[in-house]
């Protein structure tokens, strides 16, 4: 394990008072010890401000971020937030969950020092308002590595994930195609570095009915909205194009944009799928034959 490497967690927040002080005492009693907690409300209208206050009061690790914008929304919180980290590690924290206390350890375990950039996550808990545990975040799909495997499929689940100094440097500034930040980072680290998967459950994962992005996540909602009508998301296909315009020389995200276009015929993208090794799922090659 690192010894003694800075870590910064970041952490917006907004009208979280049910479960937030729950989540940062979590987070404060992690046994490694070396960490500042960055936080940043997003103008709660509950006694959020008020819990964020009296907590920072009794630990100086705390770090509260003026918010001098307004309600930006989740993902310009976030990136508000990775401009004040100067950490080697950053992790992102949501603000219902409950940290395992070796977490931080678990992470650091299998990171070493590196001027790549590199992006882990873990597995976690999900579990009722109550904590009790429902069933695993993930079943293994995240071992597979590689763009390749990611074009199409969703391994990396914020709250459980941490980046590092490299990596944080290409994701900012965020270009006005992210529309949910861990899929940016999951795209941007596998485009620019390297992903690391742990398989072992870090955190529970509480679900309930104010989560701001939960198990039923903005990107789940955008893909049950499609209508079986695509094999691929708007969004994504957006953001992907923007990333093949800062990594010109990646040939699977130009293999992403040729499978996602409109004038290439159905019998060129399965060339491009079985030439470049890209997963998709059965249902997704489906749509692509008949819904070209």
């Amino acid at each position: 394990m690192v010894e003694n490497i800075s870590v910064d967690i970041l952490l917006p927040t907004y009208n979280g008072e049910v479960y937030l002080e729950e989540q940062i005492r979590s987070i404060l009693n992690q046994s490694y010890k070396n960490l500042r907690l960055i936080i940043r409300d997003d103008k709660s209208t509950d006694t959020t401000p008020d819990i964020l206050q009296r907590l920072r009061n009794e630990d100086s690790r705390i770090l509260l971020v003026e918010n001098t914008e307004g309600n930006l929304g989740l993902v310009k919180s976030i990136e508000k937030l990775l401009g004040f980290s100067d950490a080697e590690l950053i992790f992102f924290s949501d603000q219902d969950d409950v940290w395992m206390e070796n977490k931080l350890e678990i992470f650091l375990r299998e990171y070493s020092t590196s001027d790549v950039p590199v992006l882990i996550h873990s597995n976690c808990l999900v579990t009722d308002q109550k904590l009790n545990v429902r069933e695993p975040f993930f079943s293994g799909a995240p071992k597979r590595k590689g763009l390749e495997n990611s074009l199409f499929n969703y391994f990396v689940q914020g709250a459980s994930s941490m980046i590092n100094a490299r990596l944080k440097e290409v994701l900012l500034p965020f270009p006005d195609e992210v529309y949910i930040h861990d899929r940016y980072f999951h795209l941007a680290a596998e485009a620019a570095g390297r992903r690391i998967y742990i398989d072992e459950p870090t955190m529970w994962y509480r679900q309930h009915e104010k989560n701001l992005i939960g198990s039923q996540t903005l990107l789940k909602k955008i893909k049950n909205n499609l209508g079986f009508k695509k094999f691929y998301i708007d969004e994504d296909r957006k953001l992907i194009n923007r990333l093949a315009l800062c990594f010109p020389d990646n040939d699977l995200l130009k293999a992403y944009q040729e499978l996602t276009s409109d004038r290439v015929s159905r019998f060129r993208k399965i060339r491009i799928i079985t030439k470049n090794k890209i997963a998709l799922r059965l249902k997704e090659k489906i749509l692509l034959l008949l819904n070209n």
